[in-house]
């Protein structure tokens, strides 16, 4: 058992690791709860705790690892931005409804089958629910989230409107039992970064689904080149082979052809128009020229035969 007591002007509580089973807030305490916004009493062996619901501003609340089997008044925790409850006994959670500034919730490593009342946690963005009981994600959906842990669980199925989820990145859904790699589509249109899907049914044929989405850089913690070469090694040689001869076809520059430069090489140049106006001007001048030589030579002709 633990005696709280707040010191004046104290806004962290600290209780870590003191082989705690139970705590309790003497009455002097209780005045200056509302000036603690971070309390941690995580690594002891409490089983429950009462009196949570006093501490009307607090922004972190540590518990993990301990034995915990059920938690409440948290609905008094408005502020509250970070719960964390992972290692310990929980089966169901509940009171989160109005913790709407809730930015991070770590529930790993319980017994939880259910989670309710997150759903509308409009700025809940990491969520932390890998090793627990859980068989249905619909309850897990928040249009904000952008870290989701679902690993280790008995999950079947990838709810439809994961799509809506358009600003996931992080995304670990491993060793679930997922069989239908066509499921993997849902997730084509996020953001998503890093897929983790490893250790499904289907976890194989979803990486052919999964290395085609435009962003994902990180496919079962390894980069995403990196998955596709050991997808690529277990394709038969021969279809191997003709892949990459028709790969290297592509990849040869195309030659291309100048269509003025084939027809300025192959066609007499024309010349100029003013330049040809010169040549016609020049000939008429020529034929003038001759006329008048021929008139003179006509006169000359007749003036010696009348002489």
């Amino acid at each position: 058992m633990g005696d709280i007591d707040i010191k004046e002007n104290d806004k962290t509580l600290s209780l870590l690791n003191q082989n705690l089973t139970q705590i309790t807030i003497n009455k002097q305490s209780c005045n200056r709860s509302l000036q603690i916004t971070n309390f941690n009493a995580s690594k002891n062996s409490i089983k429950q705790m009462i009196g949570i619901s006093i501490f009307h501003n607090l922004r972190v609340l540590n518990l993990s690892h301990n034995q915990i089997q059920k938690i409440e008044g948290l609905t008094n925790l408005k502020q509250l931005c970070a719960l964390i409850l992972n290692n310990n006994q929980i089966k169901l959670i509940q009171g989160l409804e109005k913790c709407l500034e809730l930015n991070t919730l770590v529930l790993s490593n319980n017994q939880i089958i259910n989670v309710q009342g997150i759903s509308h946690l409009n700025k809940l963005e990491k969520l932390q629910l890998s090793h627990n009981q859980i068989e249905d994600l619909e309850n897990c959906i928040c249009m904000n989230l952008e870290q989701l842990n679902v690993n280790n669980n008995k999950i079947q199925e990838i709810p439809k409107f994961f799509s809506q989820m358009t600003k996931l990145k992080r995304l670990d859904i491993g060793k679930n039992d997922i069989k239908d790699p066509q499921q993997m589509i849902v997730l084509r249109d996020l953001k998503l970064i890093h897929l983790n899907i490893a250790g499904n049914p289907c976890s194989d044929k979803a990486i052919q689904i999964a290395i085609k989405f435009p962003r994902i850089r990180f496919i079962n913690n390894l980069a995403a080149e990196k998955v596709l070469e050991q997808h690529l090694s277990k394709v038969p040689q021969k279809i191997r082979e003709k892949t990459e001869k028709v790969q290297k076809k592509i990849s040869q520059p195309m030659v291309s052809y100048d269509l003025e430069q084939e027809q300025e090489a192959v066609i007499i140049k024309k010349p100029k128009r003013s330049q040809i106006v010169k040549v016609e001007k020049n000939k008429q001048i020529d034929k003038k020229q001759k006329q008048r030589i021929k008139n003179i030579n006509l006169d000359q002709e007749t003036k010696i035969e009348k002489w």
